[in-house]
This record gives structure tokens, sequence and C-alpha cells, in this order.
């Protein structure tokens, strides 16, 4: 691979890779985190070397870090556990910058999602949905809501050009997701954020609703309830970006990292996603319930929650509604028990779990770690959770 430039610009570095690879006979390798943004990022790399007839390959991040060591011609996004040659490694970072280390590259974006865009648009054509993908990886950031901070002013930039190009409305209202554009019956009922526990996934919403009741049953101030809601205008199959996020936060577990880049190659498979999400959001009450009974296990701040199944659940999802609506704790991590295994969901994790669970003798399963539960407890002491 062609690193033999010594720029400190992150983006000659990414275009003289990009060039460098083209049409080589045993392709680009590239390893993803679990995050929306890398997986969004993945799969524009990927489309920009399939314009080039480049063959790739995808692997996660956990696997990468298991296999990839001695390889060259490797992309990496947000995958810090992995150590190889001749690398270009992708992070999200506070500053834009391109680090030369041996013969691989680190290079850094405040918004790395978009950045990336924009160059690999030199090469190929990007859909406009996709600046819809990276808003909504934007936002995950900063969810659940009741227990996030504003956007950065590199965000706010971000959202502000949407506005101005027509993409997108900002509307300021009740933080239920569907608030603005459904009934507030509906939103009361099907939003996982703000989660209101009374009424989600209930027949017994009140076809009166108003602010009043979610007040009383959050138990806060209306003040703390108001935010802004980020609607995209040009009509689509979802119209709130909270709910895209989530979408896309369930689809990282469900379906796995692998699968999601073909999004930005194809944007019709969301759809699919979207309605999987919808089916899952039973699932979710039932587990609410669960929670609200206290019939789980807790050790340290792990929630152990006994499940029939984990196809079609998401548990960073179950997660954030849980820590957003006040049921568990903001630090608490929701993990799901099938027999005997235990599924933790890889995006929800902290590096130093990760590394915990990585010494030990675990499975993937998609968008999890799937560990015997005799053995969780080694690895809590580890990671001190």
């Amino acid at each position: 691979m062609p690193l033999d430039i010594a720029k400190a610009n992150p983006n000659e570095v990414l275009r003289n890779f990009i060039e460098g690879v083209r049409g080589l006979k045993d392709g680009v390798k590239v390893v993803l985190g679990y995050d929306i943004e890398s997986i969004l990022t993945a799969g524009m790399i990927i489309k920009a070397l399939r314009g080039q007839d480049t063959p790739f390959e995808v692997i996660n991040a956990v696997e990468a870090s298991r296999n990839l060591y001695e390889v060259n011609n490797v992309v990496s996004i947000n995958a810090d556990l992995v150590t190889c040659k001749g690398c270009i490694n992708l992070q999200t970072s506070e500053s834009d910058s391109a680090i030369r280390r041996a013969s691989s590259y680190i290079l850094r974006y405040r918004l790395l999602a978009d950045s990336v865009r924009q160059v690999l648009s030199e090469y190929v054509i990007m859909p406009k949905e996709l600046r819809y993908l990276i808003m909504a990886s934007l936002i995950s950031k900063h969810t659940p809501r009741l227990l996030s901070g504003e956007l950065s002013e590199v965000e706010r930039d971000f959202v502000n050009k949407l506005v101005s190009e027509g993409l997108l409305d900002v509307v300021r209202a009740p933080q239920l997701i569907g608030w603005v554009y459904a009934t507030p019956a509906e939103a009361a009922k099907y939003s996982v954020d703000i989660m209101v526990p009374d009424f989600f996934m209930s027949e017994e919403v009140p076809s009166d609703l108003d602010v009043s009741h979610i007040v009383k049953a959050l138990g806060v101030d209306r003040k703390v309830i108001e935010g802004p809601h980020y609607l995209i205008k040009p009509r689509w199959f979802v119209k709130d970006i909270h709910l895209l996020s989530y979408i896309l936060t369930w689809a990282i577990d469900v379906e796995g990292p692998e699968v999601l880049p073909l999004t930005v190659l194809n944007t019709n498979h969301l759809i699919w996603y979207g309605i999987g999400y919808m089916r899952g959001l039973g699932l979710l009450r039932s587990l609410v319930d669960t929670v609200r009974r206290g019939s789980h296990k807790k050790i340290g701040r792990m929630l152990i929650i006994d499940i029939d199944a984990i196809e079609g659940f998401s548990l960073t999802v179950a997660g954030k509604a849980l820590r957003g609506s006040k049921l568990i704790s903001s630090n608490d991590l929701v993990l799901g028990k099938v027999g005997d295994d235990v599924y933790i969901p890889v995006q929800a994790v902290t590096k130093k779990l990760l590394i915990g669970l990585l010494k030990h003798d675990t499975d993937l399963h998609r968008g999890y770690i799937v560990i015997k539960a005799s053995r969780l407890a080694n690895v809590i002491k580890y990671a001190g959770v």
C-alpha cells in the first residue's frame, strides 16, 4: 500500500489510499467498530472500493482483534483493539489530523462519517439519504435524551447545513418520538426515547393524553421533557432522526455490524430494519415489565434478565430506554440470559470490559458477545463493573 507521502492532511492520505488500492487483486480488509458512525463510514469505503473494482472483506473489530496482525491493506474504523501493519486507522476525535506511525496512518476527524463522505464523493455518487444516516449516528451519541447533553458545535453546524439546504426541520416540543407528527397517544405508546413505562406498548393509553399526563407519569418538570425534534423534510420511510437512530442501533445488535454497511449501497434495507424494530417493541415491553417487577439479577452494574430468545431483541435499545425512563441507573448495562448463555451487546460495553470478555472463552453472535453465565463473574471482577 503506497503510504510514502508525508502530509498532515487526513483527506490527502485517504485519497492516496483509495487510489493506491485501485484494482488490487488481494483486496482490502475493512475492519469496523460497533457504533453507527463506524459502520456508515465502512459502508462508504466499501462503495468506493466496489466502484473501482477492488475486492474487499468486511471484518468486525472483535474478530479482527483475534486474527488480524501481520496483514497489509487494512482500513479500520474506530477499532482500537486492532493492531496491524500498513493500515489506515480512521478515528472519531476532537480535531482533524493525520499521524504516521511506522507504515500506518491514524486519520482523525471531528465528524468522521461526513468527512469521509465528502472525500469519497469525488470517486462515487453518495445518496442524499446517507446524510440522514450520518445525522442519526451523531444523535445516537446523545441518547437517551433525558440523560444527554447538547450537541457539540461541529454537530450543530452539520444540523444547520441540512436545515439550510431544505433537508431537515428542527421543531421544539415534548421529546417523545412521534410527538410532532403523530397523536400524543400514539407517541406515548411507541416512543422508546422518551419512554413512559405506564403507556409504552399499552392498550390503555388515554385518548386525550397530553403533556400533563407525561409530566405526571415521569415525575419531572415540563421543561425537562421539552427539546428539539430533527425531522426529515423529503418523503422517506421514516420522519424522525431519533427514530432512525434507534432503528440503526437495533440493527447492529440483531443483524450484526458486518451486514449494516450494505445500507450505504442500498438504503432500501433500512425499511426491513424499521419493520423489525417495530416488531421488537413488544419484546421490549415484556423486558420493561420484568424490570419493574424486580424479576432480574444484578451483579455490580450489570442487570441480567432472563429472556426466551435473543433473536429480534436489541439489548442496547432496551438499556437506553430503561436508563432514560429512570428504571435503572444511568451506568447500568443490560444483559440477556438465554439458558446458560449470557448475551452482551458489544456496542454498549466499555473498552475495558470488552478486553476482559476477550480474555475468556466467548463466542460472537451478530452484535453480541456470548459467554457462559458461570464465567461472567470473573469478567466483572477484571473489568471492575
